[in-house]
């Protein structure tokens, strides 16, 4: 599916310097005509189904103000000038492009860390201001927040917003639409962040692995498959009988500063903690057999010898790429929003989504750690910040997300096309988790809590917190509810 998509770019690109090249008094047209290569040389005349359903009209200069942290999940959200790379120029591209076909003045706020940027909209728009149009928020941080304290707008209220269209990812907006209501959304103005996994094509054969793109192209990639193969690779790198930040090991994550990444175990075995009833309202599902079994399958994988590592050395925390360097893992838990820093790894190393529950699961789902999307309720007019995002999300398609899936693509092995499908199943599979996102207090790190001290007694876990979160999901379903009058 994300091939398809520089091909399209290619053709979106002409058709954008066709469109745009009389600067304000250009604008793209739902019927766009380009000069495409044919065997006659002929003229296409090309509709683009994508395209918005909100009309581009002009918007005389106004305003449209975006608020965002600083943080690697925001790495490709903006630029100030053109540099000649690929990534950056197409955000200039994008934000310059709708800039003139709409008649706007973009203008980005970007605070210096992630917890900033909810009090600063919060006083805002307490004060009755209309700072700004749209705040681009850490996919955790304070999200709960500006859903309990009713300062943002429900998405399905804004009619110039089109969810039909692909640029929106709409099976992520879906699961956090409680009861009818999306404060938060998901769409190709940010880049989406989800975690895959590198193998060691050195250490592949003497762990018994065989072709790893076949076996998970048939669907028999496996949590279970990765644990065997893992304890195959296991290797007293030293010879000193102790097993330590020394030795080799199947499945190896970095854990240094913060443990999140095992975190989005359960949601690849298509398991999630805070579910939806029949009325649409929220429930903890944590202590469940599928749960029981995830975390068994987990605390067994990092049990001594059985192949899995937490990487918690300090010194690795800012230096993932150092350890999977350095050849100790057969399989490595990566963000892909900092794969390029891989590119200086000396052997040849191949990407997987991670792995799924068992063979009886329809696809391999990937958590994302992505942004959100949110409006604040003092916006003058709403209809206007919908239109104007909807044009940022369907350029950021077909300009932004191309160069960024290459910077994936740009590492020792992804150029070709097994690399190409894998990327394919995580991007193609993203899912949210509501627990995750609106922080759950009991819940939001029980599972790399419990699989870092080897404790797979979750209901015990359970039985001690589910009181209270019970009390907060009532919490949140009531501010959901009451979005819905906003």
């Amino acid at each position: 599916m994300k091939k398809l998509i520089l091909l399209i770019a290619l053709i979106i690109i002409a058709v954008t310097v066709l469109s745009c090249g009389g600067g304000k008094g250009g604008g793209a047209s739902p019927d766009v005509t380009a000069s495409l290569p044919n065997a006659d040389d002929a003229e296409v005349t090309t509709a683009d189904p994508d395209l918005p359903s909100a009309e581009p009209k002009k918007h005389n200069g106004s305003r449209f103000s975006v608020i965002y942290p600083t943080h690697q999940n925001y790495s490709y959200q903006s630029a100030e000038t053109e540099t000649g790379d690929a990534l950056n120029d197409a955000l200039i591209t994008r934000d310059r492009t709708v800039s003139e076909l709409l008649d706007i003045a973009i203008e980005y706020r970007v605070t210096e860390n992630i917890d900033v940027v909810y009090p600063i909209v919060s006083e805002s728009v307490l004060a009755g201001d209309h700072t700004y149009d749209l705040v681009l928020s850490h996919c955790v941080y304070n999200i709960a927040g500006y859903i309990t304290d009713g300062i943002v707008l429900n998405w399905y209220d804004i009619d110039s917003v089109d969810f039909a269209k692909p640029y929106w990812n709409n099976g992520m907006n879906d699961s956090l639409a409680i009861n009818g209501v999306l404060p938060t959304a998901s769409g190709n103005y940010i880049m989406s962040n989800p975690l895959m996994l590198f193998f060691n094509t050195l250490l592949t054969e003497s762990a018994g692995c065989g072709n790893l793109y076949e076996l998970t192209s048939s669907g028999g990639w496996t949590w279970d498959k990765l644990t065997g193969f893992s304890k195959n690779a296991v290797t007293d790198l030293n010879g000193d009988g102790v097993l330590d930040i020394n030795d080799q090991y199947g499945f190896a994550v970095l854990t240094a500063g913060s443990s999140y990444r095992l975190r989005s175990i359960p949601q690849s075995c298509d398991m999630t903690i805070y579910e939806r009833d029949d009325s649409g309202q929220l429930f903890c599902n944590a202590n469940s057999p599928r749960m029981q079994t995830i975390l068994e399958k987990i605390v067994k994988l990092f049990s001594k010898g059985e192949g899995g590592y937490c990487v918690a050395d300090a010194a690795y925390k800012t230096g993932g790429d150092i350890y999977f360097g350095e050849g100790k893992a057969l399989f490595w838990l990566v963000d892909s929003l900092i794969v390029g820093a891989y590119r200086d790894v000396e052997f040849e190393y191949g990407i997987l989504p991670l792995p799924k529950f068992d063979e009886n699961q329809e696809n391999y789902t990937s958590l994302d750690w992505g942004g959100l999307m949110l409006i604040p309720i003092t916006v003058k007019d709403r209809e206007y910040v919908g239109t104007v995002t909807e044009w940022l999300c369907y350029y950021g398609s077909k300009l932004v997300l191309p160069e960024y899936y290459n910077t994936m693509m740009d590492v020792k092995v992804a150029r070709d096309s097994e690399s190409a499908d894998m990327l394919d199943l995580v991007f193609d599979n993203l899912v949210y988790e509501p627990a995750v996102n609106l922080r759950s207090p009991g819940f939001y790190s029980m599972f790399d809590g419990l699989v870092m001290k080897g404790d797979s007694n979750l209901a015990s876990y359970c039985d001690s917190r589910l009181s209270a979160e019970n009390a907060y999901i009532d919490k949140m379903n009531a501010a959901y509810a009451a979005l819905a009058s906003k």
